[in-house]
């Protein structure tokens, strides 16, 4: 007698065993001989891991026994199906999922009547072929800060990670399925994607674009001088290097309030204007301060900071009349007093100068003008002193003087 076994894969496997015994005979002949052979409809090329293997053992006209199983075992895996006791069998069913790559061996074990019957076959099973797809999307990062391409990956292992930027090969872990930078710099930004190896195959993740984000950048004058009481406008460059919109987060405008007032910060184009106006004070010298502000593009920040002088704001002395008319008589003296016909609201020190007048009878001895004319000086004169601070401003003032001769003199008795 002649039996064969016959195994199939997926969509089922059968191992068949034709045993010619009769129907209520449910012994096995002892040259029993068993053929284990795929059918002529299935391609032992196209197992793959996954795939599921249906192992069904048919017995030719069934069996009634108490000793009746069988076993499949393979390298990595054995099952083990037992007939209920006193029952006929002429199918048994099993079903194995290929988990593993590479050469495999299902040996079939079948006890009947305390009778083995053993056979085997060899099954190549295919790896998957790897296939990633992006986790991470197009990224932006700060410069400085960490970044992280990273795709998913399925396939059979052993899978091999090559992360590319542009068409240069930047990493150097071939386990990793992320490509991590600790610290980012502008040279970092690019576009990044990773392939993917297998034995049994490659795949290209899509690529992602990664931009470095810079901070703004002011150029700031080292120092910027401007007058007490006066409107002063600080203007600087300022530029993103990603072209991002750029706006003033924070001033210290607040902590300068004895200082400015009238503050304003504006950035148009690629200019920075600070304006404000410098408080009038009383103590006569100039004042400093330091003029803070944050420039934000929203992510990133550059502070600026201004030392500003402001200087005194000089007041001119000024006369009370720009002119005073005076005559006198010929050989008498005159002096004039000039603190008291000049105003100096800052309280700077003045000098006082003879521009023009009488020579070697007229002269200044600090703030009084004297004169002494002879006879031979009756007539009218313009005298003018000019009055300086030490700011080198100055007021003049005219003395309009009519000198009387001899003549005149007896003319008016």
């Amino acid at each position: 007698m002649r039996s064969k076994l016959l195994l199939l894969s997926f969509p089922f496997l059968c191992l068949i065993i034709f045993n010619c015994s009769a129907p209520d005979t449910p012994e096995v002949e002892e040259n029993v001989t068993v053929d284990a052979d795929f059918s002529e409809s299935v391609d032992k090329n196209n197992i793959v891991v996954g795939d599921t293997i249906i192992l069904d053992l048919v017995i030719g006209g069934g069996c009634f026994t108490d000793s009746l199983y069988a076993s499949f075992i393979d390298s990595s895996f054995s099952i083990q199906i037992d007939s209920p006791s006193g029952k006929w069998f002429d199918t048994l069913h099993s079903a194995l999922i290929c988990s593993e790559p590479g050469r495999h061996y299902y040996f079939c074990s079948l006890f009947c009547n305390d009778r083995e019957i053993v056979d085997s076959i060899k099954i190549d099973i295919i790896g998957k072929e790897p296939h990633c797809d992006l986790i991470s999307e197009d990224m932006k990062v700060n410069v400085d800060d960490p970044a992280s391409p990273t795709i998913s990956a399925t396939g059979s292992e052993p899978l091999r990670f090559y992360w590319y930027k542009g068409e240069k090969l930047v990493s150097d872990d071939i386990k990793s399925k992320s490509f991590y930078i600790s610290r980012t710099s502008p040279s970092d930004e690019g576009r990044y994607f990773c392939v993917v190896e297998n034995e049994w195959g490659t795949d290209t993740s899509t690529t992602l674009s990664l931009d470095i984000n810079e901070p703004p950048s002011v150029k700031t004058p080292e120092h910027f001088e401007c007058n007490e009481g006066e409107k002063a406008t600080v203007t600087m460059n300022i530029s993103d290097p990603d072209g991002d919109s750029l706006f003033p987060l924070s001033t210290n405008v607040d902590e300068l309030s004895e200082y400015i007032e009238s503050f304003s910060c504006l950035i148009e184009n690629d200019t920075l204007s600070i304006s404000f106006l410098t408080i009038q004070h009383p103590r006569h010298s100039d004042y400093s301060f330091s003029f803070e502000a944050v420039i934000s593009d929203g992510a990133l920040s550059d502070t600026i900071t201004i030392p500003v002088t402001v200087h005194d704001k000089n007041i001119a002395p000024k006369w009370n009349s720009p002119a005073i008319d005076t005559i006198i008589s010929h050989g008498s003296g005159f002096t004039l007093d000039l603190s008291p016909l000049l105003s100096e609201t800052d309280d700077d020190a003045v000098e006082y100068t003879l521009l023009d007048g009488l020579p070697l009878h007229d002269y200044l001895s600090s703030s009084c003008y004297f004169l002494r004319p002879s006879y031979s000086v009756a007539g009218g004169y313009s005298i003018y002193i000019a009055a300086t601070d030490n700011f080198n401003d100055t007021d003049t003032l005219i003395i309009n003087l009519t000198i009387r001769g001899l003549t005149e003199e007896t003319d008016t008795d």
